[in-house]
């Protein structure tokens, strides 16, 4: 394995590690998204005030990009609205489809996002917390 593989799988580790995977006990909502091609799946737990949700807790069972996603998405601390998650998650996929470049997110969102597009069978996969995010204000439709 190449130096280059053995800092990318650390980097995913540590990733992921930055989300809280324990389910809490206090109220609160979930979500979930489903990948049928590999069969992903992530759980979010929120709390949701107004037209915004925030994720406060990570699940399921998934690939180590996928996991990493979830966790770089719960770094982010941000109070989500439909217009902000759709907005972010377009960026996103733009970016993976192009030859554009990324803008206004951190350095470790970038590498990840890099290393993503590299890998385009694993595009679903790290979208799939996103997905998730936008699964929240499904519901209320």
């Amino acid at each position: 394995m190449s130096q280059e593989s053995k800092q990318a799988i650390l980097n995913f580790l540590r990733w992921k590690e930055l989300g809280n995977w324990e389910s809490l006990n206090e109220p609160s909502e979930k979500a979930s998204a489903k990948n049928p091609l590999c069969g992903d799946e992530i759980f979010l737990q929120f709390e949701k005030t107004g037209d915004s949700a925030k994720v406060i807790a990570l699940g399921g069972d998934s690939c180590s990009i996928c996991s990493a996603s979830a966790g770089l998405v719960f770094q982010r601390a941000e109070h989500w609205t439909e217009a902000s998650i759709s907005g972010f998650k377009n960026k996103i996929e733009q970016f993976l489809f192009s030859e554009e470049t990324l803008t206004d997110i951190s350095i470790d969102e970038t590498t990840f996002w890099n290393i993503v597009k590299e890998n385009p069978s694993r595009h679903r996969c790290a979208i799939l917390p996103l997905q998730a995010i936008q699964n929240i204000f499904k519901r209320d439709k």
